[in-house]
């Protein structure tokens, strides 16, 4: 998933065929670039008092190896997480952006969203539309903040 999101960014010469793109991408890829990607760093490693802060974003980013993903930046707005997504990238010898991914057992885990029953919970109602529902709700109230995966690691059996 990681390496097709960044297909985007890398635009090697030649065909626009997918595949060939990726294997071009990987093949261009030094082994720590492959494994930065596999990394996860902080949103905190990005901001001072809720803004992006440069020099903080440079001690991450210095190496041009990129970012695989950040967690725990919870943005309100999607403004901030395009700004870090900015920087990401220019510090990417091929422009690869990171993912976003927080929490989201029972909802994205941001004040002012919407909270729900815990999984088990929302299993114990056998209604599996409505479990589609809240993660469809979970889903759109992270996207619209930049997040690119929410994690609920709580599976009920």
């Amino acid at each position: 998933m990681l390496i097709t999101a960044a297909v985007a960014a890398f635009q090697p010469p030649g065909p626009p065929d997918v595949e060939a793109r990726v294997q071009s991408l990987v093949q261009a890829m030094t082994n720590e670039e492959k494994a930065r990607q596999l990394d996860m760093y902080s949103g905190r490693d990005f901001l001072s008092n809720g803004r992006f802060n440069k020099t903080k974003a440079d001690l991450v980013l210095g190496s041009g190896l990129g970012v695989g993903r950040i967690h725990d930046l919870y943005a309100q707005d999607p403004a901030l997480a395009n700004e870090i997504q900015r920087a990401v990238v220019a510090s990417s010898r091929h422009g690869i952006p990171a993912l976003v991914g927080e929490e989201g057992v029972h909802g994205y885990q941001k004040d002012g969203h919407t909270i729900f029953p815990s999984p088990i919970s929302t299993a114990a109602s056998f209604n599996a539309s409505l479990a589609f529902a809240i993660g469809r709700v979970i889903g759109t109230e992270a996207r619209v903040t930049g997040t690119h995966e929410v994690w609920s690691p709580v599976c009920g059996l």
